[in-house]
């Protein structure tokens, strides 16, 4: 088994596309998307068989979340896809092999690594438990899009359908982003959104990147809510294989006006079911035992609860316990 840190895109691709856990963040082109933002640096781990065959990969973000506030409390690595193997690869050593190379790398440079996964990761559990990786419960919503469109709406709880009813009501309409006019309208709104509930958002080029390489091929959309002339409401999803998962969104409030949120999801899930995709992905809600406003957003629309957990290690223990007050430090200032 060797490890490498770049791939052809070709031979990437094919072993994403074939792996039934493959998602669109174990891709090469998210790797672009990320290489072109700001405050985030991708890097790539995979392992090779003596076949020269991919048996596994990690591709890690480096995130800069405070931006040149305390850097280096602030500095980790996010696997927002989870880490991705091949079982006929045979046993775990490969895998551990993997995971001791990246290790090794970010070891001294970041804080902590957090590994998001996106289904139950068998295969990657007992590998990351026996690497010093701590696992926590982290829950998601996943609407099926695969019943028809009205058993999806009566499946909602009688105040999403009453929300969306109003919504339509009072005249909002759902425009889709073509643009970059529009793409700078969707950044406003959530940057108000993510300043409103005092958390740190991704800069433009994030979004900008993600329009640049992904946009043509059908693989970022952003969706508008309108109320006359005034864009108020936003929601980006990523695509790939079937399935829509919302990545950012956020609305202005209005106490004169119902929020659009729900009608925006609605509208979403309508679209993505007549363009063929079968899951909805909400992205996460959060961990059960905390309470967070958006996880009670998406339980109304009753999609499949999951809880699929994250990894952490933490690097750094002494830097780590620093940089949890930075943090709340910082977000006074938001």
């Amino acid at each position: 088994m060797k490890i490498v840190n770049s791939l052809p895109t070709d031979k990437w691709m094919s072993f994403v596309n074939r792996h039934p856990s493959g998602n669109i963040f174990h891709t090469p082109y998210m790797m672009n998307v990320f290489k072109g933002a700001k405050g985030h640096l991708p890097f790539l781990f995979a392992a090779i068989d003596k076949k020269d065959e991919i048996c596994g990969l990690i591709l890690a973000v480096q995130v800069k979340t405070l931006g040149n506030f305390l850097i280096r409390c602030s500095s980790r690595s996010v696997v927002y896809g989870g880490i991705l193997w091949d079982s006929s690869c045979g046993s775990n050593e490969g895998l551990r092999e993997l995971i001791a190379n990246y290790d090794s790398f970010v070891k001294g440079k970041l804080l902590f690594t957090e590994i998001r996964n996106r289904d139950d990761a068998v295969i990657i559990k007992n590998p990351l438990r026996s690497s010093g990786y701590q696992y926590e419960d982290y829950l998601n919503y996943l609407i099926d899009l695969t019943s028809d469109k009205k058993s999806i709406f009566q499946s909602f709880s009688k105040s999403r359908k009453r929300n969306i009813k109003t919504a339509e009501k009072v005249g909002y309409t759902i425009e889709e982003v073509n643009n970059l006019k529009g793409l700078l309208i969707f950044y406003n709104i959530i940057k108000e959104t993510y300043s409103r509930i005092k958390v740190p958002l991704a800069d433009f080029s994030l979004f900008n990147s993600a329009y640049e390489y992904l946009h043509d091929t059908g693989q970022f959309k952003i969706f508008l809510a309108r109320y006359k002339s005034d864009f108020v409401g936003a929601e980006a999803l990523l695509i790939f294989k079937g399935v829509a998962l919302t990545w950012y969104g956020g609305s202005y409030r209005n106490k004169s006006l119902p929020t659009p949120d729900p009608l925006l999801i609605w509208h979403i899930i309508r679209w993505a079911k007549a363009n063929n995709y079968h899951t909805l992905d909400f992205g996460g809600a959060g961990g059960p035992k905390e309470k967070y406003g958006v996880r009670d957003f998406k339980a109304r629309f009753n999609g499949r609860l999951v809880n699929f957990g994250r990894f952490t290690k933490i690097h750094s223990p002494n830097v780590f316990k620093i940089s949890k007050k930075a943090y709340k430090i910082y977000r006074k200032f938001l």
